[in-house]
């Protein structure tokens, strides 16, 4: 017989029994968590873009880099045209940005199609999506050209194409390049992984036809002056960027995305800010600027990056300004009396405590002290690069006219803080009208224009020939 105490402890036993049984199983829970939680730190979901951006807290796209789609800038940041749509489509999502970048437009689009991406910002053209990909929203209007070396005879048609090989990038489709005049089953295509290795293949004589936008043309032409437009390709086409089907939901917050941007003007500023400049300068003012290059730029770099030390001033923007200036001539004088490299007035000089405006130590040294002068007068608010294109507008014609040209951008319902909408203001400060009414008066304002635009164009040609420098200790403008 077990009395009423044993029965007590055997049943206290059997607890604290089941209690240690349960604790173990609850222990070993925890470790194999922990273990699975350890194993998968650090580790991408296996389709991230398939899980919707605001639960993945990121959003994930392709880019394939590009001279004016995507690029490491001066200060070793991420800039270009799909990657500013990108960073404001990121923003409106409340989300970070992961950028893959991929070397050429197929593997782009085979990364979006297996979900590995959100989004492929390629901008390919509007035909149908191919496999599991859905296009986007239209964002640009291209024209397609023919593109051949200059010192062979221009094609007039497909039919001077003969049977060479046109390269083309795989976001393209014979089908479509055709307009009227169909080259199919006459003209053989090959591909090739991105426009810059059109160009490169054309300019090494490995290939004597592309296709390239014309937009894009425009900006290679200056970099690869072997290379011009024979004849436009069929009719204009949109481009769309390619999101997986799989993903729906986002495909549609992209479109309400792009609507948005294209209503407050964001859009038109940022095709304005990569592509409205690239015409400026003629073929023959670019082949002559690459001359200078080679033979010139030489003599004064260490000058133009010694500024840079002292004034915070991108070196290749410094002679940018330069050549628009003076060609990097130190001895040049106008008929006003602006002299020197930077061609300085007689007040600038003395305000930089300059001597010898012929000097190019003191003239590129003064110039650059005052660019960052202006920008620090530029309202903190508005984001570069109009901040600099604005202080260069000033650099041209004085900040007062400048402020003028913003007030006047504002009567007229524009945006004083961009660039895409002053340099519209501008030129209404020569017109006696709006001179009247301006503090400081008339001003020649078209010229500004004109000035930061070609500085603009010499600037792009400059970042794909000369490397940025890197200095300790730069002081921040």
């Amino acid at each position: 017989m077990i009395s009423d105490a044993h029965k007590g402890c055997a049943s206290t036993r059997q607890n604290a029994g089941r209690q240690a049984a349960a604790l173990r199983l609850a222990v070993c829970g925890m470790a194999l968590a922990l273990v699975a939680f350890v194993a998968g730190c650090g580790r991408d979901p296996p389709h991230p873009g398939r899980i919707d951006p605001s639960e993945l807290g990121r959003l994930v796209a392709a880019v394939v880099p590009g001279p004016d789609t995507y690029f490491i800038d001066p200060e070793g940041k991420p800039a270009g045209f799909e990657y500013d749509l990108l960073r404001r489509l990121a923003n409106a999502l409340s989300v970070s940005l992961e950028l893959k970048v991929i070397d050429d437009h197929e593997a782009a689009l085979l990364a979006a199609e297996d979900g590995s991406v959100h989004v492929a910002a390629i901008g390919t053209t509007g035909l149908p999506a191919p496999g599991g990909l859905v296009a986007g929203p239209a964002y640009q209007t291209v024209q397609p050209v023919l593109v051949y070396r200059i010192d062979q005879p221009t094609p007039g048609s497909w039919r001077d194409v003969e049977d060479q090989p046109v390269l083309m990038t795989p976001d393209q489709a014979v089908s479509d390049l055709a307009g009227d005049a169909s080259p199919q089953g006459t003209v053989k295509f090959a591909q090739a992984p991105s426009p810059r290795r059109i160009a490169e293949t054309i300019v090494a004589g490995d290939a004597r036809y592309g296709i390239l936008n014309q937009h894009t043309l425009a900006f290679l032409r200056n970099v690869y002056l072997d290379i011009d437009a024979a004849f436009p390709i069929g009719r204009t086409r949109e481009l769309r960027w390619r999101m997986p089907k799989s993903n729906l939901a986002l495909a549609e917050r992209i479109e309400r995305y792009f609507a948005l941007i294209r209503k407050d003007g964001t859009l038109a500023r940022l095709v304005d800010r990569y592509y409205g400049h690239t015409q400026r300068v003629t073929a023959q003012a670019a082949e002559a600027f690459h001359e200078k290059i080679k033979l010139t730029l030489p003599l004064y770099r260490e000058l133009f990056q010694r500024a840079q030390e002292n004034s915070g001033i991108e070196w290749r923007l410094l002679a940018a300004i330069a050549y628009q200036e003076s060609q990097w001539d130190p001895l040049a004088t106008s008929p006003t009396n602006v002299r020197g490299m930077m061609m300085l007035t007689e007040d600038t000089s003395a305000q930089f405590k300059v001597t010898d405006r012929l000097d190019p130590a003191q003239s590129i040294a003064a110039g650059a002290q005052l660019v960052a002068q202006l920008r620090k007068l530029v309202p903190d608010r508005i984001p570069e690069p109009d901040r600099t294109w604005i202080a260069l507008s000033a650099f041209n014609i004085g900040y007062g006219h400048v402020e003028d040209a913003r007030v006047l951008a504002k009567a007229q319902k524009l945006n004083p803080d961009s660039w895409t909408d002053l340099k519209k203001a501008l030129p209404l400060l020569a017109k006696e009208e709006f001179a009247a009414k301006a503090k400081k008066g008339f001003a020649r304002g078209g010229q500004a224009v004109i000035f930061v635009e070609n500085v603009r164009a010499y600037y792009d040609i400059l970042r794909q020939f000369e490397v940025a420098h890197k200095a300790t200790d730069q002081p921040t403008s």
